[in-house]
């Protein structure tokens, strides 16, 4: 119709008086474009962008597959949280509410927007979208598990709060807190660094080289992932390996670089006869990519299985800490449910044997661990002959 009052074919008087099509509507009715540029918020927490991302296919370390992103509008400051599931979504507002309403003495007010507008929620869209393409980044630069993606994460989070932005005049840290931010302590992720060690023999060796994975957020220190023990922990004062910046490559694409030209030798004039070369064979350089040998691949399985935790403490410090924790957890409600002991006072003079926790991966047949196990075992060296060592009772409990 309005090409027809364009070529003058109708009047725009016509145009006008035409009632609205209901049967048009129905069927061609769309949403009216969001135009226009949003002002940001006058103060701190007068407006808080949140947004869910997940599940990632590769659960991070304590079985996180979720995070949820809070982004102050005034300041572009930004908390982010890991989650195991979509519905600890609430529990992490109220965490934040608390923790932000306390530190700045403000509210949080609570603004309303319609449903299903995901354009009013723009920045929180946007900030998941850089912090994930900041986590890919980090985790190509290093040959790390991708189970630390939770680590660098939450450093991603760090350093987008402390650089500059091209929304606000600031950094988000410097009006958040009121101050400018310190760099010194910033370290480059997944870098070599030696710590020292906590225990061991003399003649051992005083420190093991880790890898640094991030900052804590409530002590000072660094987190480091030792490669050889697989697990994680706190340490104040390493000594970090930066210097040069190495760039990755993977094995299938490397390739041995050739000289084009062949090496000139400074010999001096002979009298020799001169010798056709025609017939001399040139010699074929071969275009085969060169791969590395496989016939030791075996070995790196066989290492993977003796990597299982021997104690408590390890399982609890291990980078799969969340599993075994589960794995105990379900063979306890199992025990417990089953009625597996009956509690009895102890008899004077007598001391009972002792029980410990056995950790073990399964494998399956592609190589990849299928299933966490622990078992409930007792001591039974710790019997003692004439006293308890003929006694018999349940000595293993599978979980």
């Amino acid at each position: 119709m309005k090409r027809l009052v364009d070529s003058k074919s109708l009047e725009k008087d016509n145009l006008d008086n035409l009632p609205a099509c209901g049967s048009c509507l129905k069927r061609k009715m769309t949403k009216k474009p969001f135009v226009g540029q949003s002002k940001l918020a006058n103060s701190l927490l007068d407006l808080i962008h949140t947004d869910v991302y997940g599940p990632l296919n590769t659960q991070a370390t304590d079985g996180f597959s979720y995070f949820i992103t809070f982004t102050d509008d005034h300041s572009q400051y930004s908390y982010v949280y890991l989650m195991r599931y979509k519905s600890e979504a609430f529990v992490r507002f109220k965490e934040f509410r608390l923790e932000v309403e306390n530190q700045t003495g403000r509210k949080i007010k609570n603004p309303s927007v319609g449903p299903r507008t995901p354009q009013l929620n723009g920045v929180a869209e946007r900030r998941n979208r850089t912090l994930l393409d900041m986590i890919r980044s980090m985790m190509s630069f290093t040959e790390l598990p991708l189970s630390l993606w939770g680590y660098a994460l939450e450093t991603a989070a760090r350093l987008l709060n402390i650089a500059p932005s091209k929304t606000v005049a600031q950094t988000p840290y410097q009006i958040w807190h009121g101050k400018p931010a310190s760099y010194k302590y910033l370290r480059v992720w997944g870098r070599s660094a030696y710590v020292k060690r906590l225990v061991g023999d003399k003649l051992d060796s005083r420190s093991s080289l880790c890898r640094f994975i991030g900052y804590p957020k409530k002590t000072s220190g660094y987190y480091f992932y030792d490669p050889t023990e697989q697990n994680v922990f706190v340490l104040r004062n390493p000594v970090f390996l930066e210097r040069g910046f190495r760039t990755y490559t993977r094995r299938d694409e490397l390739l041995i670089e050739e000289s084009s030209e062949a090496p000139q030798l400074n010999v001096g004039t002979s009298s020799a006869p001169d010798v056709s070369t025609d017939n001399v064979p040139i010699l074929r350089r071969s275009t085969r990519v060169p791969q590395p040998p496989e016939r030791y691949g075996f070995l790196g399985v066989t290492s993977q299985l003796d990597n299982d935790p021997k104690t408590y403490g390890e399982a609890m410090s291990n980078i799969d800490s969340g599993k075994w924790l589960e794995a105990m957890k379900s063979k306890m409600d199992s025990m417990s449910s089953n009625q597996v002991w009956t509690l009895v006072d102890r008899p004077k003079g007598i001391r009972p044997v002792g029980c410990k926790w056995v950790y073990k991966r399964k494998i399956g047949a592609d190589g990849e661990v299928t299933t966490f196990k622990a078992r409930l075992v007792a001591k039974g060296y710790t019997q003692r002959p004439g006293v308890d060592l003929e006694e018999t009772f349940s000595p293993v409990a599978m979980a």
